[in-house]
């Protein structure tokens, strides 16, 4: 312990001690540093997302490799990081939406969408896929996805996963999540479909709570399920979640309560639901913090730089 009569230090500037000449250049010089990285640093994705997630669709940098044609007459190509096997949806108009008695409100109206080209999963994304990307980034999933996967198998799709989780792993992948605009014209083509199949519905061609028997089924069983483009499991297995939001934004007040809080939509249907749940138009708002044994993904790509009759950057032919 220091004695009374012991000097005090203070960080106070002694007057008599000023700064040399070329700390003040280099102050500045630190300054403009810190100001132009923070700069360059990209906005949150999602902060201000649009309904329909346009603002979080990026051109991926995923690693594609053609396949050829599949039997509804669309390339489909392979993505080497995760597996993923991708449809090319072409460009184009489809109907989207309902008007049904059936249908429910935030599914109106119907209205015809123009798409440019794209690339969407041909299957949700499995659980084997799913424990390569978490050994890669050396994450854990939580205790109950695992417990789903062991009870589902690898070739099941991914569950019990959040929607950040979803996003994080299709951005490992060089992907993203489909837009619901995107997911839907996948899922009924330009013929505005009730089902993948058609407008009849059979229950022989889906999973859900009557066949399931109680766990998610392997992806691409069911391939009399197909949509126009060759997509599979898009109705029934796992709701899928999309990029963007429920239109109807969170209360201005702030109090919670139902339809308060911002959600997730997923699509598709799932294996513990009822056949209502099978139409390719149905939307399904979820708290995008939420996960659940139902809830699972497929991935989509936006063709970087994709000029007319040639293949996107990163497809080899």
């Amino acid at each position: 312990m220091s004695s009374p009569d012991a000097p005090v230090r203070s960080f106070e500037t002694h007057p008599d001690r000023d700064l040399p000449n070329w700390a003040f250049p280099l102050l500045l010089a630190f300054v403009a540093l810190v100001w132009l990285t923070l700069r360059a640093l990209p906005e949150p994705t999602g902060a201000t997302a649009s309904p329909d997630g346009t603002d979080e669709v990026i051109a991926g940098t995923a690693d594609l490799v053609p396949l050829g044609r599949n039997s509804s007459g669309y390339e489909e190509l392979r993505n080497r990081v995760d597996g993923s096997v991708l449809i090319r949806i072409p460009a184009g108009p489809f109907v989207m939406g309902a008007e049904e008695e059936e249908a429910f409100q935030n599914e109106a109206p119907l209205r015809q969408v123009h798409l440019d080209q794209y690339l969407i999963g041909k299957t949700p994304v499995t659980n084997e896929q799913f424990e390569r990307f978490c050994q890669s980034v050396q994450s854990m999933p939580s205790r109950k996805s695992l417990d789903w996967a062991a009870r589902s198998g690898p070739r099941a799709p991914a569950v019990h996963l959040t929607w950040q989780e979803a996003y994080n792993y299709c951005r490992w992948a060089g992907l993203r999540l489909p837009t619901e605009t995107e997911w839907e014209k996948a899922a009924r083509g330009p013929q505005a479909r009730r089902y993948p199949w058609g407008d009849t519905l059979d229950p022989d061609r889906a999973w859900h709570e009557g066949n399931s028997q109680g766990r998610p089924r392997e992806v691409g069983v069911l391939k009399q399920g197909a949509s126009p483009f060759g997509c599979l499991d898009m109705a029934g297995n796992v709701w899928e979640w999309c990029l963007g939001w429920e239109e109807s934004p969170p209360d201005a007040s702030g109090q919670e309560g139902p339809g308060r809080k911002p959600r997730r939509v997923a699509r598709g249907g799932a294996w513990d639901s009822g056949l209502w749940s099978l139409r390719t138009s149905l939307r399904l708002p979820v708290d995008p913090r939420v996960p659940h044994a139902s809830l699972g993904f497929r991935v989509a790509l936006t063709p970087p730089g994709q000029a007319s009759g040639s293949p996107p950057p990163g497809v080899r032919r």
